[in-house]
């Protein structure tokens, strides 16, 4: 009986940890879509939306959705929607940026957001093992 309440406090902690991280993640995740937008939206015409709409029609795969997507904000997330882009994932964006926007600010911004990704990956990954060896058989 001991055992499974530690095994359960164990896990309690972890999981408490688990979703901390997941929340950064996101909230993370958030600020460099909002800082994208706010540098990206003034490259993007109608022109552009149009192609970045072409080069992602065979992975969105929704002529309707693609049709009622109108401005930047909503291409970016019908690609999330679909999940094309994610906070693991901002392939999408570093597209956007190299082929439209050329500013080394938002490339940086993408770099660093990149880098504390791959840190907070491996942090996990520490916590996975170090929680994991608490759990009792």
């Amino acid at each position: 009986m001991i055992r499974f309440l530690l095994n359960l406090i164990c896990r309690r902690i972890w999981l408490e940890k688990l979703s901390l991280w997941k929340y950064k993640m996101f909230k993370k995740y958030i600020l460099l879509c909002q800082d994208f937008l706010s540098i990206a939206e003034p490259f993007i015409d109608s022109n552009i939306l149009n192609q970045l709409k072409c080069n992602y029609a065979h992975e969105i795969d929704s002529k309707r959705k693609l049709s009622q997507t109108k401005d930047l904000k909503k291409f970016i997330r019908l690609l999330e929607k679909r999940n094309i882009m994610s906070y693991s994932n901002i392939e999408p964006l570093w597209y956007i940026s190299k082929k439209y926007i050329h500013k080394p600010d938002l490339e940086s911004k993408l770099q660093g957001y990149e880098s504390w990704l791959e840190t907070v990956s491996l942090s996990l990954c520490n916590i996975y093992q170090s929680e994991g060896k608490y759990f009792l058989n």
